[in-house]
């Protein structure tokens, strides 16, 4: 009598985990955007990444595909920024994300930026960064190709006729000055000598910039 008692509480609980987790992973693919949140609230960033991709698969929404974006940064994950930053850059609505995203954060963290949010600048800036963070790890010839295309980016994404605060040439150049990479170092003085500052602000970070890389 014993055994059958025991037998039958063992079913019982086999059965309720076994809704339970039929339950979870309904509630896992049926609603990714909700996990995703969740995952955002708890810190577990790289999660949300996945469940943010899940959910932009099911709608093709270019703001729910800048939300895999901003979750790989705070994950800080260079190969899911590379792969949506440059998916982001090229999607048609851009812009408009572009427009949003500076809207809402210069509402909600203007002041304590002291100056206007440039979303733009972010996703390139961070682009350029993780080129190079991934470029750290090769080796020899493949090292010197990725640092170039990092470089290249960054001087493509900033043009020539201005250096605004946190511009992707600004982002790259102190990740270099702390590797101390001397050659991309090198590299990076002779793209800043042809840039031309827009105005005073811009001009003493520019030199400021030059300077940390001739330390190198």
């Amino acid at each position: 009598m014993q055994k059958l008692v025991v037998k039958t509480a063992v079913k019982t609980v086999l059965i309720l985990l076994g809704i339970i987790v039929g339950a979870f992973a309904i509630f896992n693919f049926a609603f990714p955007q909700h996990m995703a949140t969740a995952m955002e609230s708890l810190g577990s960033y790289d999660m949300a990444v996945k469940y943010a991709n899940l959910y932009y698969i099911y709608t093709g929404d270019s703001f729910d595909l800048a939300r895999c974006y901003d979750d790989s940064v705070l994950a800080e994950d260079d190969e899911s920024i590379i792969y949506y930053a440059e998916k982001l850059i090229k999607d048609s609505n851009y812009q408009k994300v572009c427009k949003q995203r500076d809207e809402l954060y210069n509402k909600m963290y203007q002041e304590q930026l002291g100056k206007n949010f440039d979303y733009n600048l972010r996703v390139r800036s961070t682009l350029a960064l993780s080129y190079y963070n991934e470029a750290l790890k090769l080796e020899g010839n493949e090292r010197q190709d990725y640092t170039q295309k990092a470089i290249d980016f960054a001087s493509e994404a900033n043009g020539k006729n201005r250096f605004p605060y946190g511009n992707p040439l600004m982002t790259l150049s102190i990740k270099i000055a702390k590797a101390s990479d001397k050659s991309a170092a090198q590299i990076m003085l002779t793209v800043l000598e042809g840039v031309t500052p827009t105005d005073n602000n811009e001009s003493q970070d520019l030199n400021y910039i030059k300077i940390k890389l001739s330390g190198v």
